[in-house]
């Protein structure tokens, strides 16, 4: 089976990059499941259900979440649509906490979960779980879905949270997969116990930006003017996603590739 990971779609040019690319990669590499971060899908906070129809025309399967996913009301109640593939990070107390979802393609079935990191958890410090007291005990309810790959994702502010969950849950997942830095990371491999790994897939928007805001919009707020978050202006987009394969039968990978356009 195979399954591409989209890094953070970060607002319009993100989506565009994606519709562009998106299509015609998943009948040449034969992808059997997509999943694509959400949590900038929407002006860079959340997703709206709007763009939610927009990407699944583009053939996103399920969506991934990060800490903008609690921001937008029509994010909070996708993930709390049995019938929606749209989860939040499952590690933060309230009505999202434990959540994951089953994408089904045919007979195969790919179980996606979403970890928010924390050391920097972005606002839910007094909310946030340590993932790793968490994650085994919602691996156990995943498995009794019999799922053929789980998708484990890691949206962290530091590359050591998401390089030790990689570690923590090598041999019992398909794929850990960081993000929320939208910058790719160059260690796309397997672990030893073959669950495939990276740190960060890095984003689909603007290339010529910071992280996918203005430049000088982000120069002058580093100078500590006070100033709004501008999104950069199209002109060349990044497409930033990791192609996972696995073997007939079993739940581990047997391999990781990144996949990069620049248009």
């Amino acid at each position: 089976m195979n399954i591409l990971y989209i890094g953070d779609v970060m607002g319009q040019p993100g989506r565009k990059a994606l519709a562009k690319v998106l299509p015609g990669l998943r009948i040449s590499r034969e992808i059997d499941v997509v999943i694509a971060q959400a949590e900038n899908v929407s002006h860079g906070k959340g997703m709206s259900l709007k763009h939610y129809r927009e990407l699944e025309e583009s053939g996103v399967d399920g969506f991934s979440g990060g800490n903008h996913s609690f921001e937008r009301p029509d994010t909070v109640k996708l993930v709390q649509d049995t019938n929606s593939t749209v989860v939040a990070p499952a590690n933060v107390k309230g009505p999202l906490e434990n959540n994951y979802k089953i994408i089904k393609n045919g007979v195969k079935k790919v179980a996606i979960v979403s970890l928010l990191g924390y050391t920097f958890p972005r606002g839910y410090n007094e909310d946030t779980i340590n993932p790793l007291m968490c994650i085994d005990a919602l691996l156990l309810k995943i498995q009794k879905n019999m799922p053929d790959a789980i998708i484990v994702n890691i949206h962290s502010d530091l590359s050591s949270e998401k390089v030790m969950m990689g570690h923590y849950l090598d041999g019992k997942v398909t794929a850990t997969v960081g993000d929320h830095w939208h910058i790719p990371t160059a260690d796309t491999r397997l672990l030893p116990k073959h669950t495939a790994h990276v740190t960060d897939v890095g984003m689909c928007g603007v290339l010529n930006s910071s992280l996918g805001v203005d430049v000088d919009v982000a120069l002058r707020r580093w100078k500590g003017e006070q100033v709004k978050n501008v999104m950069a202006k199209e002109k060349e987009l990044q497409f930033n996603a990791v192609l996972i394969g696995t073997a007939p039968g079993s739940l581990m990978a047997d391999s990781i590739e990144r996949i990069q356009y620049y248009l």
